[in-house]
């Protein structure tokens, strides 16, 4: 630093003969005396922020509300079906209430056994969604069938299906629990 200072106050002369022309002083002149860029003023930024809140605001308590009504139509349409079902053939709603009560007895049956640890969770799941939504195009079409007969053979067949297709699994999750613990049992002797 000293060398640097050194230098400085020898060349004192040189440095302060070097200043900015005039025209530089004028430019730096007339941006002084321009009027300033206008500020958006705080009530206009509140104004915006206030306006988009709004407008967010009532987007989310329409699709709130079309959702709502939505749902409450859906509702209404599957009571109606099981209504009309019983109206149409109280004896398809018999087997129906039967067969649901069945299909909910072997699917907790499985539960008791960790079907995504066997790989058969997803495999379950599709198919038994596929069936349903078979069962739902059925019980819809059965309102404007000639045939009715057809249609409901067709339910119950469905319902049928879900049944074997549950009782199945159970037998395969049961034998693969009995060898796992013959196994187990040879390994202790």
């Amino acid at each position: 630093m000293d060398n640097l200072e050194e230098i400085i106050r020898a060349n004192r002369l040189a440095f302060d003969s070097e200043e900015p022309s005039d025209e530089v002083w004028a430019s730096i002149r007339e941006q002084l005396q321009q009027p300033a860029a206008k500020k958006p003023s705080l009530w206009t930024i509140s104004w915006v922020r206030f306006s988009v809140a709004a407008a967010s605001t009532a987007f989310l308590m329409m699709a709130g509300t079309a959702a709502y009504h939505w749902g409450q139509v859906s509702g209404r349409a599957e009571m109606a079906a099981t209504v009309k079902l019983e109206q149409i053939n109280p004896q398809m709603a018999e087997v129906e209430r039967y067969y649901t009560q069945m299909i909910s007895l072997k699917e907790k049956q499985l539960s008791k056994y960790d079907l995504q640890k066997l790989g058969l969770q997803d495999e379950n799941d599709q198919k038994m969604a596929e069936l349903d939504s078979t069962y739902k195009q059925l019980k819809h079409e059965l309102e404007t069938n000639p045939n009715q007969q057809k249609v409901l053979d067709a339910m119950t067949r469905n319902l049928q299906m879900r049944m074997l297709l549950l009782s199945r699994q159970l037998e395969v999750l049961q034998s693969i629990s009995k060898q796992s613990s013959q196994e187990n049992e040879n390994i202790v002797l």
